[in-house]
């Protein structure tokens, strides 16, 4: 007799040392079995000096408006943000710091698209997606990440 193991949705959030660049970024992978359901993306980055200058003048919440005018006339941003299962968000968090989160529904998301924009080219999404969850969590935890327990 087969015994059919039930397959559980699991989630991890993997939580990557900080980059040279002062790059803090956090993965939240959900997965059944071999197959990805989401994946989202965390990075706590540097303001540029630009920036910075930009938010000490007219402070956080206007920095916001134009920081997002700007990228709603960012036609690469744009059409990637217009993907079905796809969203992102920049948001200045500090006179010093943005949040970038990007999330990937891979149960709607049409890859093959999502990979071919100019925005997400160097995701890797079809490599990323030929790969086992579970492989992919022990490559990163090989490669310094570390398991957060929420």
């Amino acid at each position: 007799m087969w015994s059919k193991k039930k397959e559980t949705v699991v989630t991890k959030t993997l939580s990557f040392p900080k980059t040279a660049e002062g790059i803090q970024q956090t993965q939240t992978i959900t997965y059944k079995g071999d197959q990805f359901l989401s994946l989202t993306i965390e990075q706590i980055m540097p303001m540029k000096e630009e920036m910075k200058k930009v938010v000490a003048e007219v402070g956080v919440a206007e920095a916001q408006k134009l920081l997002e005018k700007s990228l709603a006339e960012d036609e690469k941003f744009t059409q990637a943000k217009s993907l079905e299962g796809f969203s992102t968000s920049l948001e200045i968090i500090n006179d010093q710091e943005l949040k970038r989160v990007h999330t990937f529904d891979f149960q709607v998301l049409d890859v093959n698209k999502a990979a071919d924009t100019e925005y997400l080219k160097n995701m890797k999404l079809k490599e990323f997606l030929k790969m086992k969850p579970k492989e992919y969590v022990e490559n990163q935890i090989a490669s310094g990440a570390m398991e957060v327990n929420q």
